[in-house]
């Protein structure tokens, strides 16, 4: 019985009526001792199936993470969640990807994003996240404008490769401007 409800699928059963029941956040609380027992279900936070934890990762050999991100700026910090009080999305298992793959013999660690938002109209390079870090340090960062190599570089070689290989031409001056303010020129 605790597998069965365990494992319903939503949506009715062959032969069953499609109306509403008790749902499983009801049943699962009765059924929670047993089902850890035999460990088919894992609460939040635990290692198993349903986490993507960075273990396992540092044990595969050129691991790859390529994420996204909303924002990312001059030091390589990445914004993947909100901006402004708007949450976009949880940033969910990115940084345990990330940090799985750098810790892979040979691993890497990409955010792909675009350089310009159309629909915002500005670009997703900024001098400096002004939003929750939700990532750092990546391999590289990708746009469609290029490739910029992240990891092992000193922080004035990051903004750098940020301006002149992933930031959109309209704003590379601006960028410049706000590297020299912030020491990175």
């Amino acid at each position: 019985m605790d597998g069965d409800v365990l494992r319903r699928r939503p949506g009715p059963r062959r032969g069953r009526s499609a109306r509403p029941g008790p749902s499983p956040h009801h049943v699962l609380p009765l059924r929670l001792p047993r089902a850890l027992r035999l460990g088919r279900w894992q609460p939040a936070g635990a290692d198993g199936p349903h986490r993507a934890h960075q273990r396992p990762w540092a044990h595969r050999a050129a691991a790859t993470s390529i994420n996204t991100a909303l924002q990312v700026d001059l030091f390589g910090q990445a914004n993947a969640s909100r901006l402004g009080a708007r949450i976009h999305s949880g940033f969910g298992g990115q940084t345990d990807f990330i940090v799985g793959a750098l810790h892979s013999p040979g691993g890497q660690a990409f955010l792909a994003l675009r350089s310009w938002h159309p629909r915002a109209d500005v670009s997703t390079i900024v001098p400096l996240v002004d939003e929750p870090v939700t990532s750092f340090q990546a391999t590289a960062i990708v746009t469609e404008q290029g490739t910029a190599p992240l990891f092992g570089h000193s922080e004035r070689d990051q903004a750098r490769a940020l301006i002149e290989q992933a930031a959109h031409p309209r704003v590379r001056e601006e960028l410049w401007e706000e590297a020299a303010e912030l020491g990175l020129a």
